[in-house]
């Protein structure tokens, strides 16, 4: 009886285990590696020790203030004091749109679908690879490649939920897809063409399979859309897989506003993007940070090399 009544308490703790949602990373979703685990950082617990109480306007930390100050005095920043320039209070996203050739950056106050057509205009690319935010999905492009590096995080994350049945299986085929495409070039035709329906008859498969966990479903609902936007690699070799090249080339902006903790004016802002436009673009022409500067400020020369 009382190894049963064990058994019985550790099921029970099983479930309890099972139901439990497992934290977000950058290892297992989209989240950015910022706003994940940090090794460096202290525990709330231990940074709380020695921390004075957050008073008006500050989070504590630093010296204890009187408890019954003579004046309080609320300040709120409206312009700044070198150029007059008003702040921003709102959030600004920074885009970046490119190629094996340009790399052009703009950073707006919004993540709609505005910024695409302000930036594309009439322009109608053939191919558009990104993850699957909403206002990517409103591309003008003529074909959509999904950004394999999003999913395979995604499907990590259905994994880590207690998926068992589909996430499994459909991220180890992503890693094929990843595997092949970098051999594809070295392929016959014919070889390559036996891969194709191969890749495509296993993702019929996966697809027809039947999850019970909430996060393998709503998986194998989203590619049951999207499986005519996964392997468009398969049709031409030149298409990347993921959209890695845009997060790269927003690595040094990062680190500018971990730095500066943002921008005062849109002026400068809009600087910036220029500058981060012209270094980026100069480095897919072979052209170091200095040289690229030089050529933009000079208006005998060019970024690409004369045809």
């Amino acid at each position: 009886m009382r190894q049963n009544a064990f058994i019985l308490a550790l099921w029970e703790e099983l479930q309890k285990l099972q139901k439990k949602r497992p934290q977000k990373t950058s290892k297992n979703s989209s989240l950015p590696p910022a706003k994940g685990f940090k090794a460096e950082v202290k525990s709330e617990a231990q940074a709380g020790e020695h921390q004075r109480e957050g008073s008006l306007g500050r989070e504590g930390g630093g010296r204890r203030f009187s408890e019954h100050p003579d004046q309080i005095i609320e300040a709120n920043v409206k312009s700044c004091q070198a150029c007059g320039a008003e702040i921003a209070k709102s959030d600004q996203w920074e885009w970046v749109f490119q190629n094996e050739q340009v790399c052009f950056h703009v950073i707006r106050p919004s993540r709609g679908r505005d910024v695409i057509t302000e930036v594309m205009a009439d322009h109608r690319p053939q191919v558009w690879v990104s993850d699957l935010f909403r206002a990517q999905k409103t591309h003008p492009a003529d074909s959509w490649q999904v950004c394999l590096a999003h999913q395979l995080r995604d499907c990590q994350y259905g994994i880590d939920a207690g998926d068992e049945i589909f996430s499994t299986r459909m991220k180890r085929l992503l890693l094929r897809a990843f595997v092949l495409q970098k051999r594809w070039l070295d392929l016959a035709q014919s070889t390559r063409y036996q891969y194709r329906c191969r890749l495509y008859r296993d993702l019929k498969a996966v697809l027809a399979l039947s999850p019970t966990q909430t996060d393998g479903m709503r998986l194998q609902t989203r590619y049951r859309a999207l499986q005519e936007n996964l392997f468009l690699f398969l049709d031409d070799s030149t298409i990347p897989l993921t959209n890695n090249a845009s997060e790269q080339a927003l690595r040094w902006s990062v680190i500018f506003r971990k730095v500066t903790n943002g921008f005062r004016s849109n002026w400068g802002r809009d600087l910036f993007a220029a500058v981060r436009s012209i270094v980026n673009t100069g480095k897919r022409q072979g052209l170091s940070t200095f040289e690229s500067i030089l050529a933009a400020l000079n208006p005998l020369e060019s970024l690409f090399p004369l045809s």
